[in-house]
Protein backbone atom coordinates (compact mmCIF):
# COMPACT_ATOMS: atom_id res chain seq x y z
CA UNK A 1 0.00 0.00 0.00
CA UNK A 2 2.93 2.33 0.60
CA UNK A 3 4.36 1.73 -2.91
CA UNK A 4 1.65 0.58 -5.32
CA UNK A 5 2.95 -1.22 -8.45
CA UNK A 6 0.89 0.84 -10.90
CA UNK A 7 1.69 3.74 -13.22
CA UNK A 8 0.56 7.27 -12.36
CA UNK A 9 -3.09 7.91 -13.24
CA UNK A 10 -3.66 4.37 -14.52
CA UNK A 11 -6.69 3.19 -12.50
CA UNK A 12 -10.37 4.14 -12.63
CA UNK A 13 -10.90 3.21 -9.01
CA UNK A 14 -9.18 2.18 -5.80
CA UNK A 15 -10.80 0.32 -2.91
CA UNK A 16 -9.21 0.22 0.52
CA UNK A 17 -11.44 -1.64 2.96
CA UNK A 18 -10.39 -1.81 6.60
CA UNK A 19 -6.68 -1.31 5.80
CA UNK A 20 -5.67 2.22 6.91
CA UNK A 21 -5.56 1.46 10.62
CA UNK A 22 -3.09 -1.37 9.95
CA UNK A 23 -0.58 0.73 8.01
CA UNK A 24 2.45 2.27 9.63
CA UNK A 25 2.20 5.29 7.29
CA UNK A 26 -1.42 5.65 6.16
CA UNK A 27 -0.87 9.12 4.67
CA UNK A 28 1.78 7.73 2.33
CA UNK A 29 -0.58 4.93 1.31
CA UNK A 30 -3.43 7.36 0.58
CA UNK A 31 -0.98 9.45 -1.46
CA UNK A 32 -0.18 6.33 -3.48
CA UNK A 33 -3.87 5.62 -4.01
CA UNK A 34 -4.39 9.14 -5.31
CA UNK A 35 -1.27 8.91 -7.51
CA UNK A 36 -2.53 5.85 -9.39
CA UNK A 37 -6.07 7.21 -9.86
CA UNK A 38 -7.02 8.68 -13.21
CA UNK A 39 -8.65 12.11 -13.27
CA UNK A 40 -12.30 11.40 -12.48
CA UNK A 41 -11.36 8.11 -10.79
CA UNK A 42 -12.99 7.08 -7.52
CA UNK A 43 -11.43 6.23 -4.19
CA UNK A 44 -13.37 4.20 -1.63
CA UNK A 45 -11.96 3.95 1.91
CA UNK A 46 -13.40 2.28 4.98
CA UNK A 47 -11.66 2.34 8.32
CA UNK A 48 -12.21 2.08 12.05
CA UNK A 49 -12.90 4.78 14.60
CA UNK A 50 -14.08 3.46 17.98
CA UNK A 51 -12.86 -0.10 17.92
CA UNK A 52 -10.71 -2.17 20.27
CA UNK A 53 -7.11 -2.91 19.39
CA UNK A 54 -6.95 -5.68 16.78
CA UNK A 55 -3.50 -6.35 15.40
CA UNK A 56 -3.26 -8.34 12.20
CA UNK A 57 -0.36 -8.10 12.54
CA UNK A 58 -0.38 -4.42 13.59
CA UNK A 59 -2.95 -1.78 14.55
CA UNK A 60 -1.71 1.81 14.47
CA UNK A 61 -4.51 4.34 14.12
CA UNK A 62 -8.16 5.29 14.07
CA UNK A 63 -10.02 7.68 11.77
CA UNK A 64 -13.00 9.92 12.34
CA UNK A 65 -15.35 11.03 9.59
CA UNK A 66 -13.63 14.41 9.83
CA UNK A 67 -10.28 12.66 9.37
CA UNK A 68 -11.49 11.00 6.16
CA UNK A 69 -12.82 14.34 4.90
CA UNK A 70 -9.36 15.78 5.51
CA UNK A 71 -7.74 12.92 3.57
CA UNK A 72 -10.08 13.76 0.68
CA UNK A 73 -9.55 17.54 0.89
CA UNK A 74 -7.94 17.70 -2.57
CA UNK A 75 -10.71 15.59 -4.12
CA UNK A 76 -14.44 15.93 -4.75
CA UNK A 77 -16.03 14.27 -1.73
CA UNK A 78 -19.02 12.18 -2.74
CA UNK A 79 -19.85 11.07 0.81
CA UNK A 80 -18.39 10.24 4.18
CA UNK A 81 -20.66 8.34 6.57
CA UNK A 82 -20.61 5.88 9.45
CA UNK A 83 -20.55 2.28 8.24
CA UNK A 84 -20.50 0.55 11.65
CA UNK A 85 -22.78 2.30 14.12
CA UNK A 86 -22.71 3.48 17.72
CA UNK A 87 -24.28 0.36 19.18
CA UNK A 88 -21.44 -1.71 17.78
CA UNK A 89 -18.95 0.66 19.44
CA UNK A 90 -20.69 0.28 22.76
CA UNK A 91 -20.78 -3.51 22.44
CA UNK A 92 -17.18 -3.89 21.26
CA UNK A 93 -15.88 -2.01 24.28
CA UNK A 94 -18.33 -3.56 26.75
CA UNK A 95 -17.61 -7.10 25.55
CA UNK A 96 -13.86 -6.56 25.82
CA UNK A 97 -14.19 -4.95 29.26
CA UNK A 98 -16.41 -7.69 30.67
CA UNK A 99 -14.21 -10.45 29.25
CA UNK A 100 -11.15 -8.79 30.77
CA UNK A 101 -12.77 -8.21 34.16
CA UNK A 102 -14.28 -11.70 34.44
CA UNK A 103 -11.25 -13.62 33.16
CA UNK A 104 -9.15 -13.24 36.32
CA UNK A 105 -6.19 -12.59 34.01
CA UNK A 106 -6.40 -16.00 32.27
CA UNK A 107 -6.02 -15.40 28.52
CA UNK A 108 -7.95 -18.44 27.29
CA UNK A 109 -10.77 -17.70 29.72
CA UNK A 110 -10.89 -14.10 28.46
CA UNK A 111 -11.22 -15.38 24.88
CA UNK A 112 -14.00 -17.82 25.81
CA UNK A 113 -15.95 -15.17 27.74
CA UNK A 114 -15.50 -12.68 24.91
CA UNK A 115 -16.78 -15.17 22.31
CA UNK A 116 -19.80 -15.98 24.49
CA UNK A 117 -20.59 -12.26 24.93
CA UNK A 118 -20.25 -11.57 21.20
CA UNK A 119 -22.77 -14.30 20.40
CA UNK A 120 -25.24 -13.44 23.17
CA UNK A 121 -25.24 -9.68 22.54
CA UNK A 122 -25.29 -9.81 18.74
CA UNK A 123 -29.05 -9.05 18.41
CA UNK A 124 -28.50 -5.72 20.21
CA UNK A 125 -26.47 -4.58 17.18
CA UNK A 126 -29.73 -4.43 15.25
CA UNK A 127 -30.33 -1.07 16.95
CA UNK A 128 -27.72 0.32 14.57
CA UNK A 129 -30.14 -0.14 11.68
CA UNK A 130 -31.85 2.92 13.16
CA UNK A 131 -29.14 4.72 15.15
CA UNK A 132 -26.55 4.87 12.37
CA UNK A 133 -28.81 7.37 10.57
CA UNK A 134 -28.86 9.85 13.48
CA UNK A 135 -26.67 12.92 12.87
CA UNK A 136 -24.82 12.48 16.15
CA UNK A 137 -24.00 8.82 15.37
CA UNK A 138 -20.77 10.07 13.83
CA UNK A 139 -19.46 10.95 17.31
CA UNK A 140 -19.39 7.35 18.53
CA UNK A 141 -19.55 5.09 15.47
CA UNK A 142 -17.14 2.20 15.09
CA UNK A 143 -16.18 2.85 11.51
CA UNK A 144 -16.56 5.12 8.53
CA UNK A 145 -16.46 4.91 4.79
CA UNK A 146 -15.72 7.62 2.32
CA UNK A 147 -16.02 7.95 -1.42
CA UNK A 148 -14.19 10.67 -3.31
CA UNK A 149 -13.49 11.52 -6.93
CA UNK A 150 -10.12 12.75 -8.20
CA UNK A 151 -10.34 16.25 -9.65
Amino acid sequence: AHDLPFRDESLDGVVSAWVLEHLENPLQAVGEMKRVLKMGGYLYLSTNFLMPFHPSPHDYSRWTGEGLRSLFSDMDIIEVKPIIGPTASFLFITQEWLALALSVNISILKDIIWMFLVIVTFPIKLLDLILIHYRAAEYISSGFYGIAKKK
